[in-house]
């Protein structure tokens, strides 16, 4: 499965072995543990779009995905844990500022300010980190 990166930042966060998870919309459950993933900068889609298109790895697969909540007004992350009981058990990240980083940010700061709107997203995680 193809994941896109917009910035170069990523890309190189990626390959110092710093990120190690990506957030993305997943309204259609695409993503699944064992998936292969392609990693492109820019959407090889979309060729003309920008001039430096490429696949930077062909090398990961999906190893887990979590569901994410995230609520920028407070600066919480809440992970989803499962159903217990017949309701849905969400549990607080402490540790937001290491989300960041195995994001491929360098602060909360900029974390929170690309996800700027409350939403869940999925977290497709290419190694055996869990939150």
């Amino acid at each position: 499965m193809i994941l896109t990166f917009s910035k170069e930042r990523f890309k190189y966060s990626y390959k110092a072995g710093i990120k190690k998870h990506s957030f993305r919309d997943d309204p259609t459950n695409r993503w699944k543990a064992g998936m292969s993933i392609q990693m492109w900068l820019h959407n090889p889609r979309n060729y003309n779009s920008h001039p430096d298109i490429h696949c930077f790895s062909d090398k990961e697969h999906c190893v887990s995905v979590q569901l994410v909540h995230f609520d920028p007004y407070h600066q919480v992350l809440t992970v989803f844990r499962g159903v217990k009981e017949g309701k849905e058990v969400w549990d607080k990240i402490s540790d937001v500022e290491q989300v960041a980083i195995n994001d491929g940010f360098d602060s909360t700061r900029m974390f929170w300010y690309w996800f700027d709107k409350e939403k869940t997203m999925k977290c497709i995680h290419w190694t055996d980190l869990k939150y």
